[in-house]
């Protein structure tokens, strides 16, 4: 038994019969005249790149530059380090003073310690502070030895901590090192 095409054409090069003939002139057209292939009615396709367009637009004045992650310097590492001592010693003697004598010392222990509680909070931000954290974290400082001072004046022995934490991290806040830190641009 011979094979027969159904159309009655002769079978292409793999012996498999030829494709019916389209019905009209649209018959492989989409409607507006875009063909299956991609290609619009000016013979061009539209999901092709564009030879004469830069992928991204370029940025004014040229790509930006992301600054170098640059280490904390020593001073301002160890003044954070003391505020956070400070602060430390301020939360350790206000429950011992609370265990021992009630809340009302416990109260006026970290009342008293208002001063080392604004240091430990801007010792939190000097990693990403800017100039404004530092000038404030000298006048909590300050503010530190002067309550110091007024301890040492009413009982001798009492507020020599905080007094000699709070001159360590003015001194090392003072250094121009800990200055170039916090007028770093940042990205």
């Amino acid at each position: 038994m011979s094979y027969q095409n159904p159309y009655n054409s002769s079978p292409n090069e793999e012996g498999w019969p030829a494709p019916p003939p389209p019905e009209g002139p649209q018959a492989y057209q989409r409607p507006g005249g875009a063909s299956p292939c991609g290609e619009n009615a000016y013979g061009q396709n539209p999901y092709a790149q564009n030879p004469y367009q830069q992928p991204y637009p370029p940025y004014p004045g040229g790509p930006v530059a992301t600054a170098p992650a640059v280490e904390m310097p020593g001073p301002v590492k160890a003044a954070r380090v003391l505020a956070y001592v400070a602060f430390g010693l301020l939360i350790l003697g206000a429950v011992i003073g609370g265990a021992l004598a009630g809340p009302v010392v416990a109260g006026a222990i970290v009342g008293g310690g208002f001063p080392v509680i604004g240091l430990f909070v801007c010792a939190l931000l000097f990693h990403r502070a800017g100039p404004a954290c530092r000038v404030t974290a000298i006048v909590f400082a300050s503010l530190t030895i002067a309550s110091g001072l007024a301890a040492l004046g009413r009982s001798p022995g009492t507020g020599l901590i905080p007094l000699a934490l709070s001159v360590a991290v003015v001194v090392n806040l003072s250094r121009s090192v800990s200055g170039d830190w916090f007028r770093r641009p940042r990205a």
